[in-house]
């Protein structure tokens, strides 16, 4: 019995369960940060073992050439992760672009 309990244990840690979201989670598409307008543009890229990425790029509306930090979220995180991020990088001018990990979130 111990010994099912530390195998469940170190599959949890080695393979936690996957974060399940809608994209309507993320919140509206164009929002307010600081008094000015932010737009979420949602993307997917493929990566090299073919798996597609879901991803946003979070950038004040009407501003093209913003220095961006990517966040990559935790073992079992999403995208969604990078609010907090995207509240505190926007109002510094600088654009975020979060991501989920092949086999995370939505990817």
């Amino acid at each position: 019995m111990a010994v099912l309990g530390l195998e469940l244990l170190a599959e949890m840690v080695a393979r936690p369960p996957r974060t399940t979201y809608k994209t309507a989670d993320l919140g509206a598409p164009t929002f307010l940060v600081d008094e000015q307008v932010v737009c979420r543009h949602d993307f997917t890229v493929m990566n090299r073992q073919g798996h597609s990425l879901v991803c946003s790029h979070y950038v004040p509306m009407g501003c093209k050439h913003y220095p961006v930090v990517v966040y990559a979220h935790g073992n079992c995180g999403s995208r969604g992760d990078a609010d907090v991020h995207v509240n505190l990088l926007l109002p510094c001018k600088i654009s975020v672009v979060s991501f989920d990990f092949s086999g995370a979130g939505l990817s």
